[in-house]
């Protein structure tokens, strides 16, 4: 059900709003997560820290990107 919201995401995305790039962004330990993003043609643009500055509360995250090839 995930994959299946998340490609119709992509599509409206990509197609009826037509924006150049869509990304999604999950918690580097949510391996069920960010596995839904390859499957839908994202890639992997970089793993990296998300908070307001250095210290525990910054998360680790991964953030997957697609391109929109109408652009």
């Amino acid at each position: 059900m995930t994959t299946e919201a998340a490609t119709g995401v992509r599509d409206d995305g990509c197609g009826e709003l037509r924006l150049p790039e869509l990304k999604s962004i999950a918690h580097a330990d949510h391996h069920k997560s960010h596995a839904v993003m390859p499957r839908i043609g994202m890639s992997l643009e970089r793993q990296t820290k998300l908070g307001l500055g250095k210290g525990p509360k910054d998360l680790p995250v991964v953030i997957y990107q697609i391109v929109s090839l109408e652009h």
